[in-house]
C-alpha cells in the first residue's frame, strides 16, 4: 500500500506557477501597463470640476453623509448623475494625499487590477480553465479602448460598477450551486455596492434573471428564485427612492430617453469594433464608418462561430445580452450640446466588454482547439494590445494633450474640445490663442453660449471692453438660465463702476442658483461700496439660509451690523462664525465684544 501511494504521488504533476497563481501574474501585468498613469494630471474634462472645487469638503470624513445627499458633481442635486461610491473613493484619496494627483490615478490603477483579477475568477467560476482565464484576463487588462476608464479619474465609476457586477454574478453562481444563504448575502451586498457605483447597476437584476434562466433552470426553487428576486426588487426600489430624493427627474436635467437610444444604435457595432480593432481611439469620439463596419463584421463572426457549436450558444446569448443591457444607459444619454461635444465616451464600454469576452473561451473550446494554441494566440493579442494601450494612455496625461487628441480625431465636430482648449490657453496667459479656439468652437456650433461667454472672459485680458459686453450679452441671449453668465457680466460691470448694473446681474445669478456662494459675497461687496449696510445684512442672511458652509456670511453680516452700530447682534454673528472655525471672527470678538 505504501509503495502504491508513493507511486501515485510521483505521477501527480505540480500545477505550474503561472496558472496556479494567475491572479498574481495579472496584477503584475496590469501594474506594469498602467504604472505611467500615476504621474498624469487632470484632463480638464469633469475631473477638474469634481475634485479641486470640492477638495475642502472631500478632506474630512465627517462630510461622508453629504456625498449620499448630492449629485456626482457636488452641485446640490442639479446634475443628473448619482455616484456616491465613486465620490467616497475620491474622499479617501483626498484624505490620504491632499492635493497630490498621483493618489487619484493610483486608486484607478488599483481598482483596475482588482477588476481584472475578479474577471479571471469569474471565468473560472463559469467553467473556463485557469490557463485560458489567465489569457483572457490579460486581454481584458490591456484592451486599448478601456484606457479611458483607467487613465481618466472619473472613469473609476465604471471600474467600480464592473467589480461589483462581476462579484454579484460569481456569488449568485455559488449560491445557485450550493444553496448556501451566506452566498446570497454576499450577492445582495455586491448589488447594493454596484447600485451606489453607477445607475447602470439597476440592470443587474435582469442579468441575474438571465443567468438563472440560461444556466440554472434545474436549480430553481423558492429559495433560489423568489427570495433573491424579492431582495433585488426591494434594493432597486430603495435605491431609486434615494436617488430621486437627491437628483429628481433625470430627463428634466439632461437629454435622456428612448429617442437618444435609437439615435445611438451605431454605438453597438462601433464599440465592438473598437474593442478588438482599436483604431481611431478618441477621448471625445464621434461615430466613424470604419469602426461601424468593422464592428458589424466582428459581430457576424462571433454569432456565426458561437451558433455553430452547441456548447457555446448559451454563453453567446448571455454574453451579448450582458453587452447590450449594460450599453443601454449610455446610449440613452446625449450631451446637452449633442454631437458638438461627443457622441459617446469610450469608458462606458468597460463593463459591456466583459460580456463579449465571456463568449470567446467557449467558442474556442467548441472547435476543439488545443489549449496551448489558444493561450499562445491570446497572449500574442495581449502583447499587441499592451503596446497600443501604453500609447493610447498618453492622451490622458494632461488637459492640453487630451483636447488636442480630441480635436485631431474629430476636428469638424469638436466644439467642446476647442472650447476647453481655448480656456487652457487663455488661463496660461495667451488670450489671443484662446480666442482663436473660441472662434472655431462658435463657427462649428454658432449657438454655443459657452463659446461666447469664454471669449468674453478672454477679451477682458485684452481690455476689449466692447467685445466683452457683446460676448456676454450673446451668451445670455442664447441661454438665460446659466447663473455663471450673469455672474461674469456682473464682474465686468463692477470693474467699470456700474455697481447697480453689477448688483442686478448678481441677483439674477442667485435667482437661478440660490446656493451661488461667490455671487452672495460679491453682492455684499457691492453694497458695502455703496455703504448700504441694511442690504448687506439682507443678502448675507439669505446666503446663511441657502449655503451649508456659512461661517463667512455670519462674519460679514457681523461686520455690516457693526457698521450699522448694532454691536450686540454683530457679536452674536461673530461668535457663531468663530464657533464654526473662522479665526478672523475671534479677532472681532476681542475688539468689540466684552
Amino acid at each position: 500500500m505504501r509503495n502504491s501511494k508513493k507511486n501515485t504521488k510521483s505521477i501527480i504533476k505540480e500545477e505550474p506557477f503561472l496558472f496556479k497563481y494567475g491572479y498574481i501574474i495579472l496584477g503584475a501585468f496590469t501594474l506594469l501597463l498602467y504604472l505611467q498613469t500615476i504621474n498624469f494630471g487632470f484632463t480638464g474634462f469633469d475631473d477638474s470640476s469634481i475634485i479641486p472645487p470640492n477638495r475642502e469638503m472631500l478632506s474630512s470624513v465627517s462630510n461622508i453623509g453629504k456625498i449620499f445627499l448630492d449629485d456626482a458633481f457636488f452641485r446640490n442635486g442639479e446634475q443628473s448623475f448619482y455616484r456616491p461610491l465613486q465620490n467616497i473613493t475620491l474622499m479617501i484619496d483626498t484624505i490620504i494625499a491632499g492635493d497630490a494627483l498621483w493618489m487619484y490615478h493610483f486608486t484607478n490603477l488599483v481598482l483596475h487590477i482588482i477588476s481584472v483579477i475578479i474577471f479571471y475568477f469569474l471565468l473560472i467560476e463559469i467553467g473556463v480553465s485557469k490557463k485560458t482565464s489567465l489569457g483572457m484576463g490579460t486581454v481584458f487588462s490591456a484592451l486599448p479602448a478601456l484606457a479611458h476608464a483607467v487613465a481618466w479619474i472619473p472613469g473609476r465609476g465604471d471600474i467600480l460598477l464592473a467589480i461589483f457586477s462581476m462579484l454579484f454574478i460569481i456569488y449568485l453562481s455559488k449560491f445557485l450551486n450550493s444553496n448556501q444563504t451566506k452566498y446570497l448575502i454576499y450577492n445582495s451586498l455586491f448589488l447594493a455596492l454596484a447600485l451606489l457605483s453607477k445607475e447602470s447597476g439597476l440592470f443587474l437584476s435582469i442579468i441575474a434573471l438571465l443567468f438563472v434562466a440560461i444556466f440554472h433552470k434545474e436549480n430553481l426553487n423558492f429559495k433560489s428564485a423568489i427570495i433573491p428576486a424579492s431582495i433585488y426588487s426591494s434594493m432597486s426600489v430603495l435605491y431609486l427612492i434615494l436617488r430621486n430624493l437627491v437628483i429628481g427627474d433625470m430627463s428634466s436635467k439632461t437629454k435622456f430617453g428612448i429617442e437618444y437610444l435609437i439615435s445611438n444604435l451605431a454605438y453597438i457595432p462601433e464599440t465592438i469594433g473598437k474593442l478588438f480593432i482599436p483604431i481611431s481611439l478618441n477621448p471625445m469620439p464621434s461615430y466613424e464608418l470604419i469602426n461601424i463596419v468593422t464592428g458589424f463584421i466582428l459581430i457576424t463572426m462571433i454569432i456565426y462561430f458561437g451558433i455553430s457549436k452547441t456548447e457555446s450558444r448559451k454563453y453567446l446569448l448571455f454574453g451579448f445580452l450582458w453587452f447590450l443591457l449594460f450599453s443601454i444607459p449610455g446610449m440613452m444619454y446625449e450631451h446637452e450640446f449633442g454631437t458638438y461635444a461627443y457622441q459617446y465616451l469610450e469608458h462606458r464600454a468597460y463593463l459591456p466588454a466583459v460580456g463579449i469576452l465571456i463568449i470567446l473561451p467557449f467558442i474556442f473550446r467548441g472547435y476543439n482547439l488545443r489549449e496551448n494554441t489558444i493561450f499562445a494566440g491570446i497572449l500574442l493579442v495581449s502583447i499587441v494590445f499592451f503596446i497600443l494601450t501604453l500609447l493610447n494612455s498618453q492622451y490622458y496625461k494632461n488637459e492640453l494633450v487630451f483636447y488636442e487628441r480630441a480635436i485631431e480625431k474629430s476636428p469638424e465636430t469638436a466644439a467642446l474640445a476647442y472650447l476647453n482648449r481655448g480656456l487652457i490657453k487663455a488661463r496660461s496667459g495667451n488670450p489671443k490663442a484662446g480666442i482663436e479656439d473660441f472662434n472655431t468652437a462658435a463657427s462649428i456650433f454658432p449657438e454655443y453660449p459657452d463659446a461666447y461667454n469664454n471669449r468674453g472672459l478672454a477679451k477682458t485680458q485684452l481690455k476689449d471692453k466692447r467685445g466683452v459686453m457683446e460676448d456676454y450679452n450673446k451668451a445670455i441671449s442664447l441661454d438665460s438660465n446659466r447663473a455663471v453668465f450673469f455672474y461674469n457680466r456682473a464682474i465686468f460691470k463692477s470693474s467699470e463702476n456700474d455697481i447697480y448694473g453689477a448688483l442686478d446681474d448678481y441677483k439674477k445669478a442667485i435667482a437661478i442658483t440660490p446656493t451661488y456662494k461667490q455671487a452672495y459675497k460679491n453682492i455684499n461687496y457691492e453694497y458695502t461700496r455703496l455703504r448700504e449696510f441694511d442690504s448687506c445684512i439682507h443678502y448675507t442672511s439669505l446666503a446663511i439660509l441657502q449655503i451649508n458652509d456659512n461661517r463667512d456670511f455670519y462674519y460679514t453680516r457681523g461686520l455690516s451690523k457693526l457698521s450699522n452700530g448694532d454691536t450686540a447682534d454683530a457679536c452674536e454673528d461673530f461668535q457663531i462664525s468663530y464657533g464654526q472655525g473662522l479665526a478672523s471672527a475671534g479677532e472681532q470678538i476681542r475688539k468689540h465684544c466684552k
